[in-house]
């Protein structure tokens, strides 16, 4: 992909680090209204996991079907 797009990604992440809780079994995230622990996919920790993962180890999006995307080869006439 495009290098930008990393960056960007990067730069969220040094946005994202700060804000972890640390726990007895690793981190966490507080939810949308910062009261409580919150680990959901969407909003909450188990988003942010998968969001790091993905950007440390260049995978692709978790539960997306991206390569089905990509431009198939044009089939020989």
């Amino acid at each position: 992909g495009d290098e930008r797009f990393a960056h960007a990604a990067f730069y969220q992440a040094e946005a994202i680090l700060p804000h972890a809780i640390d726990c007895e079994g690793g981190i966490a995230f507080a939810g949308p209204a910062h009261y409580r622990l919150c680990n959901d996919f969407g909003m909450g920790g188990s988003g942010i996991g998968v969001f790091l993962d993905r950007l440390q180890n260049r995978r692709r999006r978790l539960l997306m079907l991206d390569e089905l995307l990509e431009p198939s080869p044009t089939p020989a006439a």
